[in-house]
């Protein structure tokens, strides 16, 4: 029996192979006859398919010959290829026809977003669409209150998806608008919850019953719609309130809570204050300093204050200091009071202007001043010459009187018609030829012909004039 059983397995083994073998054989056969057949054929269907061009070039490469025909791997890809792409062409035709369905039977039902926003505007179920298109906002507020009812069956579509009461109500809590935290900050900064300030600024002025209606269409309903109005004033600007504080409309206090209204950082507020306080100008300073009610700390702090530091500030206080001190100087110096030494002093030690400058100034200003000093000199000195020409008796001769005019920078003619005009003149002329040497010395002065007198022949004349009132 054993022996059996083994040439029996053995007998099927040999059956198995030999099986196999036909099988590989008819396969490679058959390859061999359809072989030659596929690859071009294979190749035409995988280009008419409607797929992109980089799967084309996956599977082209497979039609190639290889060890083992790709007949069965080339057809279940063309059976999944051509079965896509009839239900790819199938899916719109079967969409349209669910359309029809829906319609029939109305089965689409609105989001829970949409309801709670109708809900909110208060629009109708059912209403018509062209029917309340021509209404106008007046009627269709009447229309609204008369079927206010109506509103809440928009949650009939909510309850057809599965929603509760309860989640229904969640979508109406939903619905109504709370504010973002940084407006709830903004609110707090503009005194919204403070009672009393509210009422003080009149905050709630002027709210329009018109706004609370648009508000609520929106979810912004109640007390949060209000709050809304109280912090949507526009703030006075920071200039504004520093006049009406410089004005003593408003108080310190009145200040301080206008910070708050700002949002302005706690810290700076102090300081922002003391910007509200004007700072003298730079004509003040100056004034200041010429009279001498500021000392030179105080000026410098002023100029601080108007925003110059260091070589800015150097050069303003220097330039105070002579621009003031200058004009004293010169009057002082001008009536005598201190000498050319004392100004050097004052501009270049004491005020810091440079030398160089001041001996400018010395070629200009101050030369022009003595030359102002020697002309008031000069004008005293020519008074008492003249009133020395007059004395009686005389202190001076006509020629001495001439010769000490020209030392004082008068042309000889200009002096002899002093003389005349101011000692003959004030006395009646006694001879002719003073007469005469009167009536040239006026036609000179005033630039017209004329013949000198000789003094010889005035003398002489003078003789004759006295000889003949000794002889009468």
């Amino acid at each position: 029996m054993l022996v059996s059983f083994d040439t029996s397995e053995a007998s099927l083994s040999t059956s198995s192979s030999t099986s196999t073998k036909a099988e590989e054989v008819e396969v490679e056969a058959l390859d061999t006859e359809i072989e030659p057949h596929i690859p071009e054929e294979v190749k035409a269907l995988i280009k008419q398919l409607p797929i992109s061009e980089e799967l084309q070039d996956f599977i082209l490469p497979l039609t190639e010959k290889t060890g083992r025909s790709p007949v069965g791997t080339l057809a279940l890809l063309a059976i999944g290829m051509v079965a896509g792409t009839a239900l790819g062409i199938a899916s719109p035709i079967a969409n349209v026809a669910s359309y029809g369905i829906d319609k029939l039977i109305h089965s689409y039902r609105l989001d829970p977003d949409s309801v709670s926003k109708l809900w909110l505007r208060g629009f109708p179920k059912g209403q018509d669409a062209e029917e309340w298109k021509a209404l106008t906002s007046a009627e269709k507020a009447a229309k609204t209150a008369e079927l206010k009812d109506e509103v809440e069956k928009w949650f009939g579509e909510l309850s057809d998806q599965g929603f509760g009461s309860h989640e229904q109500e969640a979508v109406k809590e939903l619905a109504r608008y709370l504010p973002a935290p940084t407006e709830i900050m903004t609110w707090a900064a503009r005194e919204v919850f403070e009672p009393e300030l509210r009422e003080k600024y009149q905050l709630d002025k002027f709210l329009p019953p018109e706004f609370l209606e648009w508000a609520a269409k929106v979810g912004i309903t109640g007390e949060v719609a209000k709050n809304y109005w109280a912090s949507h004033w526009i703030l006075p600007s920071l200039t504004a309130i520093q006049e009406l504080w410089r004005r003593k409309i408003l108080t310190k206090e009145d200040v301080d809570a206008f910070w708050t209204e700002l949002d302005m950082v706690p810290w700076v507020r102090e300081d922002l204050f003391k910007l509200f306080r004007a700072v003298p100008t730079r004509v003040d300073v100056r004034r200041f300093w010429d009279m001498r009610t500021i000392d030179e700390p105080r000026l410098r702090d002023i100029y601080q204050a108007q925003g110059y530091w260091e070589e800015d500030l150097e050069d303003y206080v220097m330039w105070t200091k002579v621009y003031v001190d200058f004009p004293d100087l010169m009057a002082r110096y001008k009536n005598g009071w201190i000498k050319l030494e004392d100004v050097k002093t004052q501009l270049v030690e004491v005020d810091k202007m440079p030398e160089e400058r001041f001996e400018e100034l010395l070629q200009t200003k101050i030369k022009a001043v003595q030359e102002e000093r020697i002309a008031d000199t000069t004008a005293l000195t020519r008074a008492l010459i003249i009133k020395g020409a007059k004395a009686v008796p005389p202190k001076l001769t006509r020629g001495e009187t001439i010769e000490l005019l020209m030392l004082k920078n008068y042309d000889k003619w200009e002096a002899e018609y002093i003389y005349d005009i101011e000692v003959t003149g004030a006395a009646s002329p006694e001879t002719p030829m003073e007469f005469r040497q009167l009536v040239e010395s006026y036609r000179h002065a005033v630039g017209l012909e004329f013949k000198e007198v000789p003094s010889e022949l005035l003398e002489a004349d003078r003789k004759r004039s006295d000889l003949r009132l000794k002889l009468a």
